[in-house]
């Protein structure tokens, strides 16, 4: 239904209505004529359907109060007081987004759903938790999310909380330092220039009664901005917030944000980070270009874009600049642009700062020749690239509602039209007519070289652990729990689907083998005319040295050289002539089947297809690996990409590393880009610096597995897109159309051994653990049970109770158990939680209620709507394994007739294993060192 300026429609007056072409529909703005609450609807036909309420919550301070409060709210409400709906909605809802976000000016409560009944009951318990939460009542959720002090088991008090243990690992992170020294160097002090997720030795100086405070001040109707998005009963939805909640609340004027200064200063700023030891060429130095308040879509677009054109691959001025003449491992530029007043930077990292002065000259010296004339093909591939991204419109674990939220929100908020950042059709044809004009050499000289409040940020390396505060109470101060009893009766208040609410039909896989010469495998998805396409080379015969060497090339194909085409020139093709195009490993199982390949992906236009066919199969069987500069360069950056990650989040890698001592799948994937794939590539770059005669091996080996594998190797072509760029492209000739097969091979590799630990400088631990249950579990009642222990079990063990940011099981079809936890506290009483989980399943109680619940939400995981790209290259996976659509109904089926006795068997068989298991830690060095004795070997970083 369409509404026009001026209509009510239950309490809320439309004051601007806007089609917005870009995002297929019309966008109308509310005011609720009561409370003073602005809402923004989204009318458009896509039934993944988004809410959210967004607050303005401008940080002043680095004690993370806002962070706390997007935690706390959503533990329990007057209308659902419950210990923490939030997880309760993830056993019971179909959900397709379900979270909340803090940011340095905003505080995002997002949901969304393809099931309207669901998305109301969303709606209404997330209203409720932001608008009446239960911490007026006690300090429960403050001390449990926020902070509190216990005490060892000497009697040593500490402090612990879910935000202050998450802090501590955030600001572990190289980047994340250099950000909030980027930040505070850039502005005169506001909220961006404080840690708006919380400074651990500032998280607790914060008060009960300055939390309490700030939620009254900041959570209110007229401080909020509502957001309704997709194919919905809206008149439902406003009647709801309208009689529930606006209508009810006293109005008052909205808060309004301060005023954003930049400051210049005189001199580098010089700061530090946490390394494991003093080590040279490992500095990070940013030079940071603010650039105005809110500007114009073009500029920011043009800004934007500008970030690509001078640094993003090796072979673009300002990098190749940087790095030809050694002054840095890796060259980024970058566009911080989701705050008021957005910053360019200009980041070199694993840098000597000795060579400051010189580096500065360089920059100046790059900027100065491109402002004078930019390689124009190369310019208008980097514009080609980013106008393929903005028309494919989505964003990696995001709802497209949610896409679009977010930068709705990053203008309205500062009283900017909501569509400011969604319309860039106009936009591109601009500067699509004023390239030949000088347009992104203007924005050089504007912006970079005359920019006057330009600041140079230097961070250097210490081996000083970093050491926050600790208490000195006398007496611990502890959270509460509610027993169980009370627990149940609380959660029969959460809105529930039932069973009838689900489809009892499995998503069936779309998977067609085509082909007449060669055959491959079509998935018929709808695209919006964009063909997504990958090569899965078979490596499953593969040996342990040869995998090593195929994870290399794989970083390396398409990034180098042709026996045709240089570097920067193949680079400006892709640009022109593909979304993207890259190589990476897949290992896979089902069953006993394994399967491993290396795959080449590209995605383009149907109309630009068979150009990007024939580039991609260029790089397939014309590449050489003569460069050596180029290709250490990005050996050089594997490496400090790889080390970035394991202090950052290496949860997923520590569980592998613990499934590789019994599953041949992880034993690939550790060999191929976990723990042992980064202990042999650190070797191999140490080999390469100290001895220049070991690049004609390695060159030797990357021919080798290039020749075998790829060049002479078969393969399986997958194909999505729509009928009618399916039509487009039925001419177009099949890459590498003499290599197709239709199947892999099994594949094989040598097993890991031993519980293993890697040192990292960070102050927090990630944990993996894993056991096998010797193929006597599979199925639907697997998946159920892996999902219980998420939720029910570890849940309340390693983060309710011990802090930890995150955890849980990895939700596959295995027939074993893996678990992690993520910037975790603890290691033994994690351990130990983990070692107890089958007796947990042995011994479950769970009312029907209860069950029917978790069935949802394993359902939920298994139905939610995946982008084309990934639902393709998942059918590929499943018809390469076998698996069926009569396999996934079965297993669907089984899952549906699931009982507590079928999880208490579960349990009964994976305890008989407990005792084959496997531990990986990677995280802090005094915390593993304490514990060394659950560990048989332990290494740096």
């Amino acid at each position: 239904m369409k509404y026009n300026i001026g209509d009510t429609i239950h309490g809320f007056v439309v004051e601007q209505r806007r089609h917005v072409k870009e995002i297929g529909g019309d966008l109308y703005i509310l005011r609720h004529t009561h409370s003073g609450a602005l809402l923004c609807y989204v009318d458009n036909d896509d039934r993944n359907m988004t809410y959210s309420i967004t607050f303005a919550t401008p940080s002043h301070d680095s004690t993370g109060v806002f962070h706390i409060l997007e935690h706390s709210v959503l533990c329990g409400s007057r209308r659902y007081p419950v210990d923490d709906p939030f997880v309760e909605l993830m056993k019971s809802s179909l959900y397709t987004f379900l979270n909340a976000m803090t940011f340095p000016d905003k505080t995002m409560y997002p949901v969304s759903s393809m099931n309207d009944k669901d998305l109301m009951n969303l709606m209404s318990v997330y209203t409720d938790a932001v608008f009446c939460p239960l911490i007026y009542d006690n300090e429960n959720a403050f001390r449990q999310e926020g902070w509190h002090i216990e005490r060892d088991e000497n009697g040593k008090p500490y402090y612990q909380g879910v935000v202050y243990n998450e802090m501590k690992g955030a600001l572990g992170d190289p980047d994340e330092n250099l950000y909030q020294a980027v930040f505070g160097e850039s502005y005169e002090p506001c909220q961006y220039t404080t840690v708006s997720g919380g400074h651990p030795d500032h998280i607790v100086k914060l008060t009960y009664e300055d939390f309490i405070a700030n939620h009254k001040k900041y959570y209110h109707p007229s401080n909020a901005r509502f957001y309704l998005y997709g194919k919905m009963e809206i008149e439902e939805k406003l009647r709801f917030l309208d009689e529930e909640y606006l209508s009810k609340v006293e109005p008052r004027e909205a808060v309004k944000e301060p005023k954003i200064t930049v400051k210049k200063q005189d001199k580098p700023f010089y700061c530090t980070y946490t390394a494991d030891g003093e080590k040279t060429n490992e500095d990070y130095i940013a030079f940071t270009y603010p650039i105005c308040e809110m500007p114009s879509f073009t500029t920011y677009l043009g800004l934007s874009v500008l970030t690509d054109i001078l640094a993003d691959t090796n072979y673009d001025p300002l990098k190749k600049r940087i790095l030809d003449k050694g002054l840095a491992v890796e060259c980024e530029c970058e566009m911080i642009e989701d705050i008021a007043y957005p910053l360019f930077t200009i980041k070199l990292r694993h840098c000597d700062a000795s060579r400051l002065d010189e580096i500065e000259r360089e920059v100046t010296a790059c900027l100065t020749e491109c402002a004078e004339g930019l390689d124009k093909e190369a310019v208008s591939a980097k514009l080609s690239t980013t106008e393929f991204n903005l028309r494919e419109g989505s964003a990696a674990g995001l709802t497209k509602g949610l896409y679009y939220n977010i930068q709705i929100a990053d203008t309205w908020l500062y009283g900017y039209e909501p569509w400011r950042y969604l319309e860039y059709e106009e936009s591109l044809e601009t500067i699509k007519s004023i390239i030949d004009k000088g347009y992104f050499e203007d924005l050089i000289r504007v912006f970079l070289l005359w920019n006057k409040e330009r600041n140079i940020v230097v961070m250097t390396p210490t081996a000083t652990e970093k050491k926050y505060a600790e208490p000195d109470a006398d007496a611990a101060v502890t959270a509460n729990d509610s027993s169980p009893d009370q627990k149940a009766e609380k959660d029969a208040r959460i809105p529930h689907l039932n069973i009838s609410d689900i489809d009892k039909k499995a998503v069936p896989f779309l998977t067609e083998v085509k082909g007449k010469e060669a055959s491959y495998l079509y998935h018929p998805l709808k695209t919006d005319g964009i063909v997504y396409a990958d090569l899965f080379f078979d490596i499953g015969q593969a040996n342990d040295d040869e995998l090593f060497d195929i994870s290399i090339l794989s970083s390396l194909l398409g990034n180098i050289a042709t026996a045709d085409t240089d570097g920067k020139t193949l680079q400006t093709r892709l640009g022109l002539y593909t979304g993207s195009l890259s190589m990476s490993g897949s290992v896979s199982s089902y069953n006993n089947r394994v399967i491993s390949s290396a795959v080449l992906r590209f995605k383009a236009l149907a109309d630009n297809y068979s150009q990007a066919a024939k580039l991609a199969e260029e790089i397939l069987t014309k590449t050489v690996f003569d460069d050596k500069k180029a290709i250490c360069d990005l050996i050089d950056q594997m490496v400090t990409e790889l080390q970035l990650g394991f202090i950052n989040n290496s949860s997923q890698i520590a569980a592998i590393r613990a499934a590789a001592t019994h599953n041949t799948r992880d034993a690939i994937l550790d060999k191929t880009g976990g723990l042992s794939f980064y202990q042999r590539l650190k070797a191999l770059k140490e080999s390469l610096d100290s001895d220049p005669e070991s690049f004609s091996a390695l060159k030797a080996r990357l021919e080798n597995v290039y020749d075998r594998f790829i060049k002479n190797g078969s393969a399986v072509y997958s194909l999505a897109c729509d009928e009618e760029s399916c039509d487009k492209i039925k001419d177009a000739p099949l890459p590498m159309q003499g290599s197709l097969t239709d199947a892999l091979s099994q594949a094989q590799s040598s097993l890991l051994s031993g519980n293993v630990a890697l040192c990292a400088p960070c102050d927090i631990v990630f944990n993996g653990y894993s056991f096998n249950a010797d193929n006597e579990l599979s199925g639907g009642g697997l998946l159920l049970a892996k999902k219980i222990l998420s939720l029910e079990y570890l849940w309340q063990k390693i983060r309710v109770e011990n802090g930890a940011y995150g955890c849980g099981t990895i939700p596959n079809s295995a027939k074993r158990l893996d678990m992690w936890s993520y910037r975790d506290p603890q290691i033994a009483i994690t351990l130990n939680t983990f070692q107890n989980a089958a007796k947990f399943l042995s011994s479950l109680q769970l009312s029907d209620r209860a069950l029917e619940d978790y069935i949802i939400s394993v359902v939920r995981s298994l139905d939610n709507p995946q982008l084309p790209r990934a639902t393709a290259y998942l059918s590929s996976v499943y018809h390469l394994l076998g698996r069926d659509n009569a396999a996934i109904q079965k297993e669907r089926d089984e899952l549906l007739s699931t009982t507590v006795d079928d999880l208490n068997a579960i349990g009964d068989k994976l305890n008989k294993y407990a005792n084959n298991a496997s531990f990986c830690t990677v995280g802090s060095a005094e915390n593993i060192e304490s514990n060394k004795e659950l560990y048989d070997e332990i290494t740096k970083l």
